[in-house]
């Protein structure tokens, strides 16, 4: 079995939780750091965090999922 920090690397997509809470969509890992951090690529601006706030799609509630959509498609 992969380790989760591999299905990370070749995840198409992903999200993660920013510091307010809310879910946000990433692209790719850039790199892992130290203290469980993660440099992600968010569609062209670079985000660091915690491992522990970054979630597959299947890691998450399908609901959780369209309330993403429904507040980004909202905002645009």
């Amino acid at each position: 079995m992969m380790d989760r920090e591999q299905l990370l690397r070749d995840a198409e997509d992903f999200y993660y939780r920013d510091e307010s809470g809310l879910l946000q969509a990433a692209e790719k890992v850039v790199m892992f750091g130290g203290d469980n951090q993660v440099l992600l690529d968010c569609y062209g601006v670079w985000t660091v965090t915690y491992v522990k706030s970054v979630f597959l799609p299947r890691e998450l509630d399908e609901e959780e999922i369209i309330a993403y959509y429904d507040r980004v498609c909202r905002v645009q």
